[in-house]
C-alpha cells in the first residue's frame, strides 16, 4: 500500500512525463507536405495563403528546405475551426 507522499510523488511524475512529451510534440518541425496533409490543402493552396498573409510562413532550415514548427500549425488548424464552427441551432 502506498502512503500519501507516494502517491502525490507518483502523480507528479505522471504529470511532468506528460508534459515532456507534450514538449516535445510541439518541437515537431514540419514539413510543406507534411503541413498539407494535416490541413488538408494543396501545397499550392498553402503558398497561397503565405502569400496572402493566412498562414504563418515556415523558416528556412540550414540545409536549405523549409520548415513549419507544429505547435504553429496545430494552434492556426485550431483557430480555424473555431471561426469555422456553425453556429448553436435555435429550438
Amino acid at each position: 500500500m502506498q502512503t500519501q507522499n507516494e502517491e502525490r510523488l507518483a502523480s507528479l511524475v505522471e504529470r511532468m512525463e506528460a508534459l515532456l512529451v507534450y514538449q516535445a510534440q510541439q518541437e515537431v518541425l514540419l514539413s510543406m507536405s507534411e503541413v498539407c496533409e494535416r490541413t488538408g490543402y494543396s501545397s499550392t493552396k498553402m503558398y497561397k495563403m503565405i502569400q496572402d498573409g493566412q498562414f504563418p510562413a515556415g523558416r528556412r532550415m540550414f540545409n536549405g528546405g523549409v520548415r513549419w514548427r507544429a505547435a504553429e500549425v496545430n494552434e492556426w488548424i485550431r483557430q480555424e475551426w473555431a471561426r469555422s464552427a456553425p453556429a448553436p441551432r435555435r429550438a
